[in-house]
C-alpha cells in the first residue's frame, strides 16, 4: 500500500511540474495531438481499404449474376435430345432387334428366347 501512494505522489509531483513548465505542457498537448492524429490516419486507412473491399465484392457479384443469368439462358436452349423413334420401334434387322437398350423389349426377348 505504501508502494502504492509512493507511485500516486510520484505521478503527482510529474502533474504539477508539468502544469508549472509551460514547455512540458506544450510538449505533452502536442504529444497527444500527434497520437491522435495517427489514430485518425489509422482509422481513415482502414476504412479505406473496407470500401475497396466492398466494392470488389459488389463488382464480383454482379459478375456472378451475370454469369447466373447466362448460364441459365443456356440451359434453357438446351433442348433434350430424345431418339426420334422408341427403341422398341427399331427394325428386327438390326443386331438384337435394336431393342437391347428398351427395358420393355429386352424382358420380352429374353422371355421369347432371343436374347
Amino acid at each position: 500500500m505504501v508502494e502504492h501512494l509512493g507511485q500516486q505522489l510520484t505521478a503527482l509531483v510529474e502533474e504539477l511540474r508539468t502544469v508549472a513548465d509551460p514547455d512540458a505542457a506544450e510538449a505533452q498537448i502536442e504529444s497527444v495531438t500527434t497520437e491522435a492524429a495517427e489514430r485518425v490516419a489509422a482509422a481513415t486507412a482502414r476504412a479505406s481499404r473496407a470500401e475497396q473491399a466492398q466494392r470488389q465484392a459488389e463488382a464480383e457479384r454482379v459478375e456472378a449474376d451475370a454469369a447466373a443469368t447466362e448460364a441459365s439462358e443456356l440451359s434453357e436452349q438446351q433442348q433434350c435430345q430424345w431418339p426420334i423413334r422408341t427403341a422398341h420401334w427399331r427394325p428386327v434387322g438390326m443386331p438384337a432387334g435394336g431393342h437391347e437398350n428398351c427395358p420393355l423389349m429386352a424382358n420380352r426377348s429374353a422371355h421369347l428366347g432371343f436374347g
